[in-house]
């Protein structure tokens, strides 16, 4: 079973969304990953390593994450969250992410508890 890295409630501010009013006003999204590493890279036989060669640094994975949001504007969350597993897919240690996206202030809010999208990519 591969090693799994999560950082979950990575929280950022963006103009995403079809309406001219979450464009223009822009909200709060809450994004979590799920990073799966090859096998070979970190497992039993060499945990001991403690060294970055060997996983991911997460401050990078949630600048990646902040930086997609800060400097895009998509309509469809669907696409944000694509677009962050494109450019996880730079990270030779990864073989699986999983981004979820969470939309707290959607036009819904007064009727659901939570709006997310999850998209998941091998590499």
């Amino acid at each position: 079973m591969p090693l799994t890295i999560q950082v979950e409630g990575i929280n950022v501010y963006g103009t995403h969304g079809v309406y001219d009013q979450e464009k223009k006003n822009g909200q709060n999204f809450r994004i979590d990953l799920l990073i799966e590493l090859k096998e070979n890279i970190l497992n039993f036989e060499n945990y001991k390593s403690e060294s970055f060669e060997n996983t991911i640094n997460y401050e990078n994975l949630v600048n990646e994450v902040i930086n997609v949001s800060d400097n895009n504007s998509f309509d469809l969350i669907e696409t944000f969250a694509y677009e962050i597993l494109n450019t996880l897919r730079k990270y030779k240690n990864i073989s699986k992410a999983t981004v979820t996206i969470h939309k707290p202030n959607s036009p819904l809010k007064e009727l659901v508890e939570d709006i997310s999208v999850t998209a998941s990519e091998e590499f």
